[in-house]
């Protein structure tokens, strides 16, 4: 734990502080941008992460017993390092937005030394303060990801083209899954390559996820693509969906966003969410326009190159 000069105390998170983080994170969501679809197994999450360690990679600053500003950092990659970081809205314009930053590059320092590379960090585009502090010390706005939403029940349903069936997928079928994932996101922005036990570990073993929400397209026998959602309490959230690029803009992406749609609802959820990065070519961004999503939170990627040391 670190005491810096206006008493507040800095220290590593821990598994204990989840609940409490969780909460943190939905009072800065809804009050700067009025929305949020954090859970507590978000940040679980991470702790299955290989090569994250809460005891290296985050840091959560508290004022007796109130947390005011939290963060994380994490290799992605060869060569890039990402993180957040938030500040409690009621106590801004105190440093605690450089005390986020300072961590995180300091930690991204750490981890690409000593070829360098690029410090890569998210922050809602409603936090004014935050995104000005990210520009004042040299980063640059690469990209913009969206946090797409929509109600329920859904009223239209998008036909299953002819020849493709939707099926949903067998508890046994994580290996399959993980192939389908692994070729329809190989050519998306910032896609980096997991082995099964990553995916496993991160995506499969969530407490929230539930294998009839796992759903594969085949078409004419032979899978073609794929969803993996997961819900909480009244909010569904779409995971992972991905067609192959020989099967795309042929209304498969849709016909599975249905069937999940129809699920969330048989199970009393009244919305549903996804992420999306805004300039991907696949052409996502339509595609969930045209099911009815539309985005609700913006968040903008910025990046810092980090030197060689």
């Amino acid at each position: 734990m670190t005491i810096i000069d206006s008493g507040l105390t800095v220290r590593a998170a821990r598994e204990e502080d989840f609940s409490r983080l969780t909460r943190f994170i939905h009072l800065y969501d809804t009050t700067v941008g009025d929305f949020s679809d954090f859970t507590e197994e978000d940040l679980r999450e991470f702790s299955r992460m290989k090569g994250f360690e809460f005891a290296t990679g985050s840091w959560l600053v508290e004022n007796g017993a109130e947390i005011v500003a939290f963060g994380l950092a994490w290799s992605h990659g060869p060569g890039l390092v990402c993180s957040f970081g938030i500040v409690h809205p009621g106590h801004t314009g105190h440093g605690l937005g450089t005390i986020c930053c300072d961590r995180a590059e300091r930690r991204a320092e750490e981890l690409l030394a000593p070829g360098g590379g690029v410090l890569r960090s998210f922050v809602d585009i409603k936090d004014e303060a935050g995104r000005a502090l990210l520009t004042r010390r040299g980063y640059t706005v690469v990209r913009r990801q969206y946090t797409m939403v929509r109600g329920l029940p859904a009223q239209e349903v998008s036909p299953v083209p002819d020849g493709v069936t939707i099926r949903s997928a067998r508890e046994d079928e994580g290996p399959l899954l993980h192939t389908l994932v692994e070729e329809t996101f190989a050519g998306h922005w910032a896609h980096v390559p997991r082995t099964y036990e990553e995916f496993n570990a991160v995506s499969l073993q969530r407490a929230d996820t539930d294998p009839g929400l796992w759903f594969i397209a085949e078409a004419h026998g032979e899978p073609v693509g794929l969803l993996i959602a997961a819900i909480d309490g009244s909010q569904g959230w779409v995971a992972d969906l991905g067609v192959l690029d020989t099967w795309r803009r042929r209304g498969i992406g849709a016909a599975l966003l249905t069937r999940a749609f129809e699920e969330f609802t048989k199970r009393g959820a009244t919305e549903v969410g996804l992420g999306v990065d805004a300039s991907n070519a696949t052409g996502a961004v339509r595609l969930y326009e045209s099911v009815g999503m539309s985005a609700r939170k913006v968040y903008e990627v910025h990046d810092l190159p980090i030197p060689a040391q």
